[in-house]
């Protein structure tokens, strides 16, 4: 081969071996953030124009960036349920990363929560549903922000009760954390302990190549703030969940103050069948009460 054309070769790999690692970093964040907020997926369930029987609606504005005043703000899409009894309980839920307010509805979960005879507020995260924005963590968690001040102002003489379930877990121990004494009761279901150790459960070393500043944009590190939380907390997990496998519901019980928390393993469920155990709802019912 040529010396010239040998030259020239290396010139053009260095010339564009910039761009290549530019272009993986992109993708690994492309692919990160799509793993964590599989949009395409959940938003191919397409959630109504009008709410609901017993539903009423409401959008919510959230800024995009809550360390930059001037980003966009988000319409946040929110669903409440409200009887005329002012001193039942309000439960805030959060869902899961994987589902929105369409197929919280298409899936009964919304009937299933009639039988707890408490009023809810359900909402989308930004980019789920009819909400829009990015999902991120600073994102979602100023959506929850601004879910919970609206529910405040809404709900006066109301108890309020967080429950996460899942991804929705971290949000709503970081909710409840920045928000107590409000917050009076916490329930969390299949919660992580953060998202590194479970994109590390998932894929191994490969989690170490994503860029540090996604990481710890959407780090989601629950047992960092359950150690603050004084408000009473039921834990809830499939011993069998392979999603989110029952040791991190473990580690995030035991990060918080002694006494305040309780902890029920379901012995025969994973992570999408726990709605239909009976006994979970009892659970969750003798709790709230």
């Amino acid at each position: 081969m040529p010396m010239t054309f040998i030259k020239y070769f290396f010139r053009i790999i260095l010339f564009l071996s910039p761009m290549f690692n530019m272009a993986c970093i992109g993708s690994l964040v492309d692919r990160a953030q799509n793993m964590l907020y599989p949009l395409d997926h959940v938003n191919k369930t397409n959630v109504p124009e009008v709410p609901p029987d017993g539903y009423k609606e409401v959008l919510l504005k959230a800024l995009q960036d809550p360390s930059d005043e001037s980003s966009n703000f988000n319409d946040i899409h929110v669903w409440y349920q409200k009887y005329a009894d002012p001193q039942r309980p309000i439960i805030i839920y959060l869902h899961g990363n994987g589902v929105n307010l369409g197929s919280l509805w298409e899936g009964n979960i919304l009937k299933a929560f009639d039988r707890l005879e408490t009023n809810w507020v359900v909402f989308d995260f930004p980019g789920y549903g009819r909400s829009t924005g990015v999902p991120s963590m600073p994102s979602i968690n100023e959506a929850a922000d601004a879910v919970m001040e609206w529910t405040q102002a809404t709900f006066p003489n109301s108890k309020i009760i967080i429950w996460g379930r899942s991804m929705g877990a971290a949000v709503a121990a970081q909710l409840a954390e920045r928000h107590q004494p409000s917050i009076k009761q916490l329930i969390l279901t299949s919660p992580w302990a953060n998202t590194y150790s479970l994109a590390k459960d998932k894929v191994g070393n490969l989690v170490d190549d994503v860029p540090d500043d996604w990481m710890e944009n959407n780090s989601w590190k629950t047992t960092e703030v359950v150690s603050s939380i004084h408000s009473p907390t039921l834990i809830i997990h499939g011993k069998k969940d392979k999603v989110i496998p029952i040791k991190f519901g473990k580690e995030v019980f035991s990060k918080f103050p002694n006494g305040v928390a309780e902890f029920i393993e379901f012995l025969e469920r994973e992570h999408n069948d726990l709605f239909a155990d009976s006994e979970y709802w009892n659970a969750i019912s003798e709790f709230i009460q």
